[in-house]
């Protein structure tokens, strides 16, 4: 009979592919957060724009020569949410100053034309 060969001992192989599937999780993970950053990021910003829509539609709604004080109210509230550049925030403080005397008092007198001028103006600038 032939002599058996001696049997080798176990080698070690140097294996990494542990540390490349925990790569790939990590990536996946990684890239996954931002997908959904995104995502969430474009829905908020979908939201911004209905809401200005909506203050805008709101603001066309008015109609000082019915109900000044309440018109008046509502057009310092809504305009000041849609007031974002420089001329309109400025339109809308000069609004302001005219609505003041048509707030904070029992009886009011009608709108003066100034006052309606004013707010047809910015209601214009709003649409630009």
């Amino acid at each position: 009979m032939e002599e058996l060969a001696d049997i080798k001992g176990l080698v070690e192989i140097p294996d990494s592919s542990i540390y490349i599937y925990y790569g790939l999780i990590t990536l996946a993970i990684i890239v996954g957060l931002v997908i959904l950053f995104f995502i969430i990021s474009k829905i908020i910003s979908l939201r911004a724009d209905k809401k200005y829509k909506s203050y805008i539609k709101s603001l066309k709604e008015i109609d000082l020569s019915k109900d000044v004080k309440d018109g008046a109210y509502k057009a310092t509230h809504f305009g000041r949410l849609v007031a974002n550049s420089d001329r309109k925030k400025e339109i809308y403080e000069q609004l302001v100053e005219m609505l003041e005397k048509y707030k904070y008092r029992k009886v009011v007198d009608e709108v003066d034309n100034q006052t309606l001028n004013q707010f047809r103006l910015f209601l214009q600038v709003i649409d630009e």
